[in-house]
């Protein structure tokens, strides 16, 4: 009875002490297991506190607490966490693998979709700069090695200069598989290029069209960002290790410490690198590339920007490439003339020969790095020939085929940005560049090795330019339509290629194409050749600039604004509101002795409604081009007429590229006054 009645008191002292927890759930729930248990002494054979130990405990709890796992429970925890590192595992394997589906048929659409090309380039450049980009984790098969300028390339598929500009991701890129890269192009001082929007996708052809206009840092932060690539891999402990070895031979400096000559030598880095026996891309097998452009407010025919490219930047490069090629920079293609391109070239072979003096004091080898010129598909088969002339007897030791194409293809599909002025790139341009390469490498005869580059895109197409005589080929477009597995695919499907002929890449270089299979689309009529295709802005712009000139050249010969209809002279085309620059046309012929007959003067009145006869000979028009053109070669000419000379190929079409202005005579009014087109031949 008095057990009875403690067991009671305390489950009163209990509950009295629980009140506070009731408003809980779960400590209700314990509250009426331990009131009802009260009722039962044999369940509380220890002393009274038993309970009040109880509801302590459970008034510790908290609504987040819970009862201790079950087996089967911790199993499942178990099984999630296993998936849940598997999959993370799986996911960040297949990332990095450049391989992935995810990166063409994911990343690249969301690119396209939320940025321009230019944008998302850039963002494609941090990624690979900081390391979150996927790698290349295949080994490249045996079938591709090939020899570049006496090196060694695991693989013969390189990128093309424009895409890593300013030098950022060198190290990333080398990362996707690529046998060798391009930086720049870069110009001696910085510029800003073109005003943006300046880059433009035709998604209908997989092209694009660019007038970046050498946007560059210039050659002090680039030459800055290889120094600093090389300082970082020297001070790695492997390369330390291996440069103390390689640099007992060199002088004073065989028990210098590698991290004080790197400090003491800043100039020096790329001299330790001959030391260790690897090209200047770090890598075995592969090759870094620069690209030396113009800057815009250079003199159009001097050559110091290159020569100064190739003594400051050439020490950091496997090869230099010589960029006389871009429609983007006012005047630069005009440097493709045979007699003005040996001339550059031959400059710069012979800076690039003394700075193998200079420079490479360290190196038992001292060969010099090796010079190319990259030029236009838009050349004629004489001016190819004569590239490859000039190519020749300058010493330089190989060429690029091609840059883009200022022409704009029948065969383009898009309706969208085609008339933006710039240069055409991506697959239109292969058959333009194929064409070019044919030429020049026949015509070189296997003594320079050549660079392909234009519109490749898969296996095949790099098998075409392997035929048509490139050593090597290069990406550009495709590689922003395809993304960052195009590199890996590519050399997969040429391996297949390759094995399904029997035959390696050094066996089919040069092996012979048939072009007949491959169609060249001609021009639009719509979208006209010429410096600013496919843009009417820019071609009024080009039209009132030569006008500019002409009033210039009005004032000075003191010529007056009126002209009267009877003493036009018919000889180049123009509207009635142009009718002031025949003066000018005329006083040109007198100064270079033309003579006209006196029946051929024109009328700017209404056209005849009856159409002149045929005529079999010669018109007045075709003998005055070409006596024109006979006198503008000929040395006897006096001197003093040079400048006035120059003017009139202006006004002939002669430039340097080969422009020549194409005229037919008007059926209407027998005016020899209509240019039908400007074209590029």
């Amino acid at each position: 009875m008095l057990a009875s009645r403690s067991v009671r008191a305390a489950a009163v002292a209990a509950t009295a002490a629980a009140a506070p927890m009731r408003s809980s759930p779960i400590a209700a729930r314990a509250f009426a297991t331990v009131t009802r248990s009260s009722t039962r002494p044999r369940t509380l054979l220890a002393s009274p506190t038993v309970a009040a130990r109880s509801f302590e405990q459970v008034g510790r709890r908290t609504l987040f607490t819970r009862a201790p796992p079950t087996p089967l429970a911790r199993t499942k925890q178990y099984i999630y966490l296993v998936f849940a590192l598997a999959a993370g595992t799986l996911g960040v394997a297949y990332y990095v693998d450049s391989r992935s589906a995810i990166h063409r048929w994911i990343a690249i659409p969301a690119l396209k979709a939320f940025l321009d090309p230019e944008s998302a380039q850039k963002l494609a450049i941090k990624m690979l700069e900081t390391g979150l980009a996927p790698r290349d984790l295949v080994d490249d098969d045996a079938v591709l090695e090939t020899e570049l300028f006496g090196r060694k390339l695991s693989n013969p598929i390189g990128l093309a200069a424009g895409f890593d500009k300013q030098a950022e991701a060198i190290d990333g890129l080398l990362d996707l598989g690529f046998g060798f890269i391009e930086i720049g192009s870069v110009t001696p001082e910085p510029q800003p290029g073109n005003p943006q929007p300046r880059y433009f996708r035709l998604i209908e052809d997989n092209a694009c069209i660019n007038r970046f206009g050498f946007n560059s840092e210039g050659h002090n932060v680039i030459l800055s960002r290889l120094r600093d690539r090389i300082r970082r891999w020297l001070l790695h402990s492997s390369s330390v290790a291996s440069l103390q070895d390689a640099l007992v031979a060199a002088p004073d400096s065989a028990t210098a410490d590698a991290r004080q000559l790197i400090a003491t030598h800043p100039k020096s880095t790329s001299a330790f690198v001959d030391a260790t026996d690897l090209p200047r891309s770090l890598r075995p097998a592969k090759l870094l590339g620069i690209n030396l452009g113009k800057n815009k407010t250079s003199k159009e025919e001097s050559v110091d920007d290159y020569v100064k490219g190739v003594e400051r930047l050439g020490p950091y490069a496997d090869m230099i490439i010589v960029n006389v090629s871009s429609p983007n920079t006012p005047g630069l293609r005009r440097l493709q003339r045979r007699g003005v391109l040996e001339d550059l070239l031959t400059q710069v072979a012979k800076a690039r020969d003394g700075m193998v003096e200079s420079h490479l004091r360290f190196s038992d080898k001292k060969v010099p790095v090796p010079l190319l010129v990259k030029i236009a598909p838009d050349l004629s088969e004489e001016e190819l020939h004569d590239v490859a002339d000039a190519a020749l007897k300058s010493g330089i030791d190989g060429l690029v085929i091609s840059n883009t194409t200022i022409s704009r293809p029948a065969s383009l599909r898009s309706s969208e940005h085609v008339r933006e002025t710039g240069g055409l790139s991506g697959p239109p341009v292969k058959p333009l560049a194929l064409k070019a390469l044919t030429t020049v490498h026949k015509r070189l005869e296997g003594k320079l090795p050549i660079i392909g580059c234009g519109g490749i895109a898969n296996g095949q197409d790099a098998l075409d330019f392997a035929k048509a005589g490139a050593s090597a080929i290069e990406l550009y477009t495709s590689f922003g339509y395809q993304g960052v597995g195009l590199p890996r695919r590519l050399k997969d499907e040429l391996v297949e290629l390759l094995k399904a002929e029997g035959k390696t890449w050094k066996q089919v270089v040069g092996s012979g194409i048939d072009l007949s299979s491959i169609s060249i689309a001609a021009p639009n009529a719509e979208t006209p050749t010429g410096l600013h295709p496919g843009s009417d802005a820019a071609f009024e712009k080009s039209v009132a600039s030569v006008k500019l000139e002409l009033d210039g050249l009005r004032e000075k010969f003191g010529l007056n604004q009126t002209l009267t209809k009877e003493n036009l002279q018919s000889f180049l085309p123009t509207r009635e509101s142009d009718a002031s620059y025949y003066d000018l046309i005329q006083q040109a012929h007198s100064a270079l002795g033309l003579e006209f007959a006196a029946g051929e003067k024109t009328s700017l009145s209404a056209p005849s409604s009856t159409a002149p006869p045929k005529q079999d000979k010669p018109t007045a028009g075709e003998k005055q081009v070409a006596k024109a053109q006979e006198l503008l070669h000929d040395p006897k000419v006096p001197n003093v007429n040079v400048d006035l000379k120059e003017k009139t190929r202006k006004v002939f079409g002669e430039t340097t590229q080969g422009k020549v202005l194409e005229a037919k005579e008007n059926a209407a009014n027998r005016d020899f006054a209509k240019i039908d087109k400007v074209r590029v031949v």
